[in-house]
């Protein structure tokens, strides 16, 4: 009997010195990222009907697949709304508010306040000069938030490929990872550090790109697309960004080229890239699966966020120019020096289609524009001839007025700033499938003040689902830490309790070792 026991406290102290072993080694890791705690499950021998000794099971995790989940595709959602609003953020510090005094609506403004102006001394040189120079300032600002918009748009894809690239080095590690912890499960053994690794691999995946994941009987994690696309178990599948999708593993996709106003995701012949998984004639073209993420965001900016930004800004600017030339005054044109206006690329059709990019051309009439040779007294006089606004035929045409006649320039108080205008919403962009979102029937100063308003009030709704999404993020992730995550205080009382399990079995050893003695010592007397 007092072998057996000797057995026993032997191997309490092994178990013991494992528990000791593993819970030092959480405190040393309690700051490590993707760390979780480990545990040493203890399992009873039982011999007949007796219990007989302990033993130490494989090194476990404390964690919940379940949450993790959940973690994985909150990361995800919150990601998403985290780019949106940085990138809205961007346009919207540009924009200005609606009652900035810089901003395009107020610009518009100006230019009705000079023509009121004008309108009492209409052969004012100063003020035909003051009226040429606002509507330069209106037409360069108006050019330079058309720009921006293209920029980010660039800046939007730039940020796809490296993301991409993100998430092939993050499945390549998932791939590695995977074979090293099978290896382990197939023998008995596990490899929770491993696991730990390969988790904080999924979460970065997770990061850029929606996905879903379920674990093999193996110990191999698969990694899919939410709605079901492979990406990684013992090998990785390729994402990639391009024209086309990469002809074989190991070649780039056909890069990306630069985006521009006429440019659109879907549209012939293809220009605008795509994100695609696989390769050749195989690959998935997975950019309209929503794929949330970063990358998510980022196509959700380059396709419609943009895009829309960019039409209410062509809307502006076409409105703009031609209520001037129905008013008698071609104070706006495009690039060509022409009304009707056409767009980037040179297409003349009606709206709503027909002035896509249109603001980045605006310009003020080269024969107004003294910087252009031109002759800002164009202002008072007008320089088309318009039909007349009232009688039946055959009621002749509203000639070019005489120097001094302030006739034009009420026209363009009463029909330029004071008429409402019937401005397209719908049906806008390269494939005519934007929506402004803005009201179809309104003046120019207003749509110029809603407009601004909209960017401020779009990036206040994102910046609301943002808070809400990134707060349930940090509860799912605060549940997973205190579930998952080392608790130094924990960790402390369990060293405690294993010090005295230790403790115990060495007193146990140091008796049986003393009665051992003693009865040697009586059989040599």
């Amino acid at each position: 009997m007092s072998l057996e026991a000797l057995q026993t406290a032997l191997q309490g102290l092994r178990v013991t010195q494992k528990q000791l072993d593993v819970a030092s080694r959480n405190i040393a890791n309690v700051q490590t990222p993707g760390y979780t705690r480990k545990n040493v499950p203890l399992q009873t021998v039982v011999v007949g009907q007796n219990s007989f000794s302990v033993l130490a099971g494989n090194l476990q995790r404390d964690v919940d697949t379940a949450l993790q989940k959940d973690v994985w595709r909150q990361t995800g959602d919150a990601q998403r709304l985290t780019t949106l609003s940085a990138y809205m953020d961007r346009v919207i510090q540009v924009y200005g508010q609606p009652d900035s005094e810089d901003s395009i609506a107020a610009e518009l403004a100006n230019i009705k306040d000079t023509f009121t102006k004008l309108s009492a001394t209409p052969n004012s040189t100063v003020l035909q000069q003051e009226a040429v120079t606002r509507a330069s300032t209106f037409a360069k600002d108006i050019n330079g938030l058309g720009n921006l918009i293209q920029q980010q748009r660039n800046q939007a894809q730039n940020d796809i490929v490296g993301s991409v690239q993100t998430v092939n080095e993050q499945l390549a590690k998932i791939a590695t990872l995977n074979k090293q912890i099978s290896a382990q499960v197939v023998i008995g053994q596990s490899a929770p550090d491993l696991e730990d690794q390969r988790d904080e691999a999924v979460r970065t995946v997770s990061e850029q790109l929606n996905i879903s994941t379920f674990l093999r009987s193996d110990g191999v994690l698969t990694v899919q697309t939410r709605e079901g696309r492979f990406l990684a178990d013992t090998t990785a599948a390729q994402v990639s960004y391009g024209v086309a999708a990469p002809a074989a593993p190991g070649l780039p996709p056909v890069p990306p080229p630069a985006l521009g106003a006429t440019t659109a995701y879907g549209q012939l012949p293809v220009t605008t890239p795509s994100l695609w998984i696989g390769f050749g004639t195989n690959a998935a073209d997975i950019t309209l699966t929503a794929p949330s993420g970063k990358i998510g965001a980022l196509i959700e900016l380059r396709d419609t966020v943009l895009p829309t930004a960019q039409a209410q800004l062509d809307e502006l600017a076409y409105t703009v120019a031609t209520q001037f030339e129905a008013s008698g005054l071609r104070l706006f044109t495009d690039a060509a020096g022409t009304v009707p206006l056409t767009n980037l690329a040179g297409v003349t059709t009606a709206p709503p289609t027909g002035h896509v990019g249109l603001a980045q051309q605006l310009k003020v009439n080269a024969g107004i524009d003294p910087l252009q040779g031109g002759d800002p007294s164009v202002v008072q006089k007008g320089n088309v001839v318009t039909a007349a606004s009232a009688g039946p035929p055959p009621t002749p045409a509203i000639p070019l007025t005489n120097p001094g006649d302030p006739y034009v320039i009420n026209r363009v108080l009463s029909i330029s700033f004071g008429n409402t205008v019937a401005i397209a919403t719908t049906g806008l962009g390269v494939k005519a499938n934007l929506n402004t979102g803005l009201p179809g029937n309104t003046t120019i100063l207003d749509y110029s003040q809603q407009l601004i308003a909209k960017q401020a009030n779009d990036k206040d709704l994102v910046d609301q689902r943002q808070s809400f999404e990134s707060s349930f993020r940090d509860a799912l992730v605060q549940r997973q830490q205190n579930q998952s995550g080392v608790n130094l205080d924990g960790e402390t009382a369990n060293i405690i309790t294993v010090q005295k399990s230790y403790a115990a079995n060495a007193q146990v050893i140091s008796a049986l070792s003393k009665m051992m003695d003693d009865l040697l010592a009586a059989v040599r007397s």
